[in-house]
């Protein structure tokens, strides 16, 4: 039987999820600040991962725990570089250098091959590559495959030099450029910025005719004390536009207009200087007809003094320079030979047009990339390109070895792409930092209604030197990681150039249906790194845009079925079971919150003839990433363990395989509640030590003989933890009897666990706040949308958007039917998702809410305490006395029970925790078995509403005011 490792029984999770979290704010060396790859896992949970799957576990408690202690501090960034005494293999005290002596004891015959068959961004073949591995990253996208020689081939290869070179020779193509276009961006007195532009569309009233520009807001500065924004000015109907920077001022009403008043509201633009209005169909109809403009509306310029960042009106002088880059923009494309085998200096590669999911900015005509960027960006861009080109012949011509050459300009390329990130009619100015934010703030190719224009030569973040600085930080920390590179190729993940048994360990972070289109995405470094590098890598960048036949997805270019991305799932990880050691171990990294992926996930995992031994979450993802606005998104990456399946139980039974895995699951979930998982990822956490008792056996049957499929397995797994989270909310205890719940309604459950699900305070292992997986460049923060298709918040209800399966899932497991709750007004359909009503939803729908049932019966309890929570809410403690009234003391006990759970689990500013706050506290002397009701509630109330801002105590379920 092969020795266990460490990942197989246990994990400080805490602790990873916390140095997880603070990658984040980590920038100097860390990969994230090399180039975009979208989803990288954070390096603090890909190291603990591979050590502990590589490390036998301790089998005394106390060795146990040493080794809980070392992970936890393995994963700390700040240790992540202070094993370079321990390269030469002597020992030291550094904890990277203790790692690898426990893995070189573990494997002392040669080091362990990791395979990473996903490899993306190339974070977790690093953390194999720091650890001492012999490292193999696989891939299929090309821009992928770039990134991954510049992380983990060049640095290890060519050590500390290296990033003086590219230093070196950035400088060079930086002179050059500047010389030649950097009077583009000449202003006098102070160095600009940026130039910010707004989006316009003809006036349709031909006595009017201007650009109307589509502006949702129009704020430049919203730190506190420094607010500045633009104001638009009218002359006339078929007068021009003028726009007035105003401030900065210390309070916003200073400013003496609203900035939130922009000319767009709910997709219908009106014409500032006639009234005019542009519906969003006319104004998608004039886009696609090329009337899309653009107009210069202020400039943000270098205060001479340090001061930060100042901001002036646009001047006749702005607009010359941009009419200046047309003209030359316009000569250089005219000058291209099409004959001469060169690609035209601005991408004339065309934008899918049939994945308005990820790439919605083709529906206003930017169906080129080159139309992603305005005259003077795409001069700008082309200029360097073509000079990392020149750049890459100085070099040979000054005795550079090609190989070498290649790396640097490489790095170039790279630079390039970092530049483009921010410099394109995608890319944002986020008032609230001063800064601008990259077009992959989102992970997609949006339509900005308003942009910023990067000055490439201006000494602030974005600019080409900037770029080049990151890049060479991050060389210098690859180079310290290890001596030795890893084995970097280009394929498919489901046709592996390795042998069988070849590798000791498989750990991958496998794609998500359709949760990212990589390949699509990709293309806008693709189409410039063709440009700048593709004659140094002419395999690899060969084809007009990245090859997307064999990239394993749903949907995209291709419309793939759900049934085609399933099978190559599948096929990928047979491959990961041939090509891993008998004693290997597979760890498959997951953080997709529909419960369809994960049917997907485990079942291919079985189909390969692996066996889940375990699973682990991760605090991995930003709470307030742009993407998770107002979905269900999960907190946590799951960490699957797996091993390939040697010998089965044979048949299971369906009713003893139940039992083992809810002795499973509730081992895990208590480990799991204790370190603070709480919310949508409990659910998902739970689908590891569920699948390791179902996966021991070849099938599991029914009494009557049917084989019970994963989707089945997953519907125990709902119900286990419902029944487990519903216990411990309403009874703090998992092994609770039925009494404290059993009198709860089907319905007041589902809302109650919907509530706790997806809206709960504690939702992220070992953190408080946002968490996230180390920032990517240009990773937004909060900040008024200016898009075509920004998302909406709720109205005080929850506003998760839940796929349909899920909600079915969760309402089946609670003995409730989700079209009935969809019916009865408890949940709003979508397209393909739910979303939870408020009480005041409800109540517009319900005008009856709260009332008696058809057949006389006492409300459900969920409808009662809407009621309630509406009629505090409005005051009206007459009516609330009244209605209470109705019901028995037992009723009243019940509803101060639900109350006071929704209160505990929602986070502090949730309207209806406040609503329900000062209910309760209404009744905080309404005990069975005193006064009437009318009377006791009348004086509890009188009190509640003269101190309407004493609460109860979330801590405390006596009503202990704080």
């Amino acid at each position: 039987m092969p020795t266990r490792r460490i990942i197989e029984e246990q994990m400080p999770l805490t602790a990873i999820s916390r140095h997880s979290a603070r990658e984040k704010s980590i920038r100097h060396g860390h990969l994230s600040t090399l180039h975009i790859w979208w989803a990288r896992r954070p390096l603090a949970a890909c190291r603990a991962a591979i050590f502990a799957a590589l490390v036998p576990h301790a089998s005394d408690p106390t060795s146990a725990q040493r080794q809980q202690d070392f992970i936890a501090d393995l994963a700390n960034w700040d240790n992540s570089l202070d094993g370079l005494a321990g390269l030469d293999g002597q020992p030291t005290r550094s904890f990277i250098a203790r790692a690898r002596q426990q893995i070189r004891a573990a494997f002392p015959a040669a080091p362990p091959r990791v395979l990473d068959p996903f490899a993306g961004g190339g974070a977790i073949p690093l953390e194999a590559l720091r650890l001492g591995c012999d490292t193999y990253a696989l891939d299929l996208n090309p821009v992928a495959h770039i990134i991954q020689l510049a992380t983990l081939v060049y640095p290890q290869q060519y050590g500390p030099p290296l990033a003086k070179d590219v230093q070196h020779w950035g400088q060079w193509v930086l002179e050059r450029a500047r010389a030649e276009i950097g009077a583009l961006y000449a202003t006098p007195a102070a160095t600009t910025v940026a130039y910010l532009w707004a989006r316009t569309i003809p006036c349709p009233n031909p006595r009017c005719a201007i650009p109307v520009p589509l502006i949702r807001q129009t704020w430049l500065s919203r730190k506190a004390g420094k607010y500045v924004a633009y104001r638009i000015v009218p002359a006339g109907v078929g007068q021009p536009l003028h726009y007035e920077v105003v401030g900065p001022v210390a309070k916003a009403a200073e400013l003496g207009f609203d900035p939130t008043a922009g000319t767009t509201r709910r997709g219908i633009a009106t014409c500032p200087a006639c009234g005019t209005p542009l519906s969003e169909q006319h104004i998608k109809a004039e886009s696609k007809a090329g009337r899309l403009g653009s107009e210069l509306v202020g400039v943000v310029v270098a205060a001479t003094d340090r001061s930060g960042k100042h901001y002036r009106s646009v001047t006749d002088a702005d607009r010359a320079t941009f009419a200046q880059a047309q003209h030359q923009l316009a000569a250089l494309q005219a000058a291209y030979d099409p004959y001469s085998g060169d690609l035209p200096p601005l991408p004339d590669e065309q934008l899918v047009d049939n994945d308005v999911k990820n790439v919605w900015c083709v529906i206003y005509g930017l169906d080129t990339y080159g139309k992603l960027f305005n005259a003077r960006q795409g001069l700008a861009l082309a200029t360097f390109a073509r000079l990392v080109r020149a750049a890459h012949a100085a070099m040979r011509a000054a005795g550079m070895p090609p190989d070498y050459a290649t790396a640097v300009a490489t790095y170039l390329g790279l630079a390039l792409d970092r530049v483009a990130n921010q410099c394109s009619v995608l890319s944002r100015w986020n008032s609230a930092g001063e800064k601008i934010e990259g077009v992959f703030a989102r992970q997609a190719l949006p339509m900005l209604w308003d942009y910023v224009e990067l000055n490439p030569f201006s000494g602030a973040t974005g600019d080409w030197d900037g770029a080049i600085e990151w890049i060479t930080r991050y060389i210098e920390h690859g180079a310290a990681t290890a001596s030795q590179p890893a084995t970097v190729q280009r394929g498919s993940a489901t046709a592996m150039p390795y042998p069988d048994g070849y590798f000791d360990a498989i750990v991958t972070d496998p794609p998500y249906y359709n949760n990212i289109a990589y390949a699509e995405l990709s293309d806008f470094f693709y189409v410039w790194l063709r440009r700048s590098i593709g004659q140094l890598h002419p395999t690899v960048l060969s084809t007009p845009i990245t090859p997307k036949e064999q990239q394993i997805t749903e949907g995209g270019t291709l419309k793939r079925s759900k049934a085609w991305f399933e099978a190559e799932l599948a096929a990928a990880f047979k491959e990961c079971t041939r090509v891993l050691k008998d004693d290997g171990v597979c760890v498959v990294v997951y953080a997709h919150k529909a419960v369809s992926a994960w049917e997907t996930l485990v079942a291919a995992l079985l189909q390969a003839g692996l066996l889940v031994e375990g699973s682990w979450p991760f605090s991995t993802e930003m709470a307030n990433r742009m993407i998770g606005m107002n979905t269900a998104a999960l907190a946590s990456s799951i960490f699957l363990v797996c091993r390939k399946r040697h010998s089965t139980a044979g048949v299971g039974r369906a009713t003893n395989v139940r039992e083992e895995i809810r002795r499973n699951v509730h081992t895990r979930l208590n480990e799991f509640w204790a370190q603070g998982l709480r919310g949508a990822d409990f659910f998902i956490s739970a689908i590891g030590p569920a699948t390791a008792a179902f996966s021991r056996y070849d099938e599991v049957r029914t009494l009557g003989g049917e084989v019970v499929t994963v989707s089945t397995l997953l519907e125990w797994v709902q119900e286990t933890v419902a029944d487990y989270a519903l216990r411990r909310v309403f009874a703090a205890d998992a092994n609770a009897d039925e009494r404290g719940i059993g009198s709860v309604d089907d319905q007041t459950r589902f809302y109650v666990l919907w509530r706790w699900t997806y809206d709960g305070q504690a939702s992220v292992v070992g953190t408080t706040g946002s968490t996230g997986p180390t920032a990517e460049a240009g990773q937004a923060e909060a900040e008024p949308a200016n898009d075509a298709a920004a998302p909406t918040g709720g109205n005080g209800g929850s506003a998760a958007k839940v796929p349909f399966g899920d909600a079915h899932l969760m309402a089946t497991a609670l003995g409730a039917d989700v079209n009935t709750l969809i019916n009865r007004d408890y949940l709003l359909e979508g397209s393909s998702s739910v979303r939870l009503l408020s009480a005041s939803e409800r109540a517009a729908r319900l005008p009856n809410l709260g009332d008696a049932r058809a057949d006389g019966s006492r409300p459900l309890l969920i409808d009662m305490l809407h009621r309630c929570e509406l009629l505090w809410a409005g005051g009206d403690q007459a009516a609330l006395n009244d209605y209470l009234g109705e019901f028995s003391s037992d009723d009243i006990e019940s509803l101060r029970q639900i109350a006071q759970a929704l209160i505990d689990l929602l986070p502090r500013g949730d309207q209806e925790k406040q609503r329900l706050e000062g209910f309760l506290y209404g009744l905080r002397s309404h005990q069975p078995g005193s006064p009437p009701p009318q009377q006791q509630v009348q004086h509890g109330l009188g009190a509640a509403f003269d101190a309407p801002d004493e609460r109860i105590n979330p801590s405390n379920k006596r009503g202990t005011r704080r």
